[in-house]
C-alpha cells in the first residue's frame, strides 16, 4: 500500500503520432458537417400547401438566412401567371425567407381594384376566375406577418380573346349566308319556270283571237 508521500501525478502531456491526430481532426470535421446538414431545413418554398420552416413545429432543423419576426417579411418570389381560359388564370409563387402569416393578392384593371384576396401562409398557388376576355390585368402579391407587410411582387397578364364567341359568331354568319344563297337559288328557279308559262298564255290568247276572226 502506497503512502501519501509516495503518490505522484504526472504533469507530462501524452504524446500521439501525427497519423492519429489527423484521423481525430478528420473525424471531428465530419461530425461537424453531419450536424450542420441535419439541422438545416430542406423544405421547398415553392411547394403548394407546404408551410414554411418558420411555421413548422420541427425542432430538428433551422431556417438559414431568415429575417426576424420583429420586421416585415421579404417579398414573395417567382410570381407567375398562367392563362387557363379567357376568364381563368393560375397564379403561382414561392415563399420568402421570412416568417409569413398570410398572403394578400390584388387584381387591378386600368388602375381600378377588381379583386382583393387573402391566403394562408401555406398557399403557393391560386386560381382567379370571372375575368374578362381581351383585357390586361395587373396582379400584385404581398407577404404579411405580425410586423407588417412586404413590398408587392407584381406582374401583368393579357386574357386573350374569347374564341367561343368568335366560333359561335362565325357559325351564325355562315348560317345566314347559306340561307341567303338558298333563297336566291329558289327565286332563280321560280323565275326560270314561270317565264315559259307566261309565253304559253300569250300564244294561247293569240290563237283564240285568230279563231274568233275566222268564224266571222
Amino acid at each position: 500500500m502506497h503512502s501519501p508521500e509516495e503518490t505522484k501525478f504526472s504533469t507530462k502531456t501524452p504524446t500521439q503520432s501525427p497519423t492519429i491526430v489527423d484521423e481525430m481532426v478528420h473525424k471531428n470535421q465530419e461530425d461537424g458537417r453531419n450536424a450542420t446538414e441535419s439541422t438545416n431545413c430542406t423544405l421547398d418554398p415553392c411547394v403548394h400547401l407546404q408551410d414554411t420552416c418558420f411555421n413548422t413545429p420541427d425542432l430538428t432543423c433551422i431556417c438559414p438566412g431568415v429575417t426576424s419576426t420583429s420586421q416585415p417579411p421579404d417579398s414573395p418570389t417567382s410570381l407567375a401567371v398562367t392563362v387557363v381560359t379567357h376568364s381563368l388564370v393560375l397564379v403561382t409563387w414561392c415563399a420568402p425567407n421570412s416568417p409569413v402569416t398570410q398572403y394578400l393578392l390584388g387584381v387591378r384593371y386600368e388602375g381600378f381594384l377588381q379583386k382583393n384576396l387573402s391566403f394562408s401562409s401555406a398557399a403557393r398557388q391560386v386560381f382567379i376566375s370571372d375575368l374578362e376576355a381581351d383585357r390586361t390585368y395587373h396582379i400584385c402579391l404581398q407577404a404579411v406577418n405580425g410586423a407588417g407587410s412586404s413590398g408587392p411582387e407584381c406582374t401583368s397578364v393579357w386574357m386573350g380573346l374569347n374564341t367561343q364567341v368568335f366560333f359561335y359568331t362565325l357559325l351564325v354568319v355562315c348560317g345566314v349566308l347559306m340561307l341567303i344563297v338558298a333563297t336566291l337559288n329558289d327565286c332563280t328557279t321560280t323565275l326560270s319556270c314561270s317565264a315559259p308559262q307566261r309565253s304559253f298564255y300569250r300564244n294561247d290568247s293569240s290563237c283564240n283571237r285568230m279563231l274568233r276572226s275566222s268564224e266571222r
